[in-house]
This record gives C-alpha cells, structure tokens and sequence, in this order.
C-alpha cells in the first residue's frame, strides 16, 4: 500500500501512522534501503508509548517516530 516509510505500512491498535522525518511518500531512512523488496521476514522492532500517541520503528539500529494521522487518495501508492 505504501510506496516508503513516511507512513507505517500497517495499522496499529487500528491506527495509521505517519512520520515527519524526510519528504515524500517514497521517503525511506538510508539504513533502510534494504527493506524494499522484501515481502517478509524484516526484524522491525515496533513499540507504542504508554499514552498511545507515539510509535517508534526501529530497523537495523535506525528509529523512525509516527503519530496517528487519518489517511486520504493521497497517501496511497500508485
């Protein structure tokens, strides 16, 4: 559904997630750049503040922070 890592690929507590780190949907952290392509087995650690409002991926020692945001036609890939 997502072309990059500017919005979490899933839902989460039924919530999507948006960061505001990079630019673009594409974007994606340079020490994630060999996550694309893969369809399964990517050890991203995933982890939910006490509050709900913040959650934080992490890959290969690189964290991202997302907060909760609603979706539209514009954040879907092509």
């Amino acid at each position: 559904m997502h072309c990059g890592a500017a919005v979490f690929s899933q839902r989460i507590n039924g919530t999507w997630w948006r960061t505001d780190e990079g630019s673009g949907l594409s974007w994606m952290p340079a020490e994630w750049g060999e996550i694309n392509g893969r369809s399964s087995g990517v050890p991203v650690v995933v982890e939910l503040n006490a509050t709900g409002d913040q959650l934080t991926a992490t890959y290969v020692g690189r964290s991202v922070l997302y907060r909760p945001t609603e979706l539209t036609e514009a954040d879907l890939c092509d």
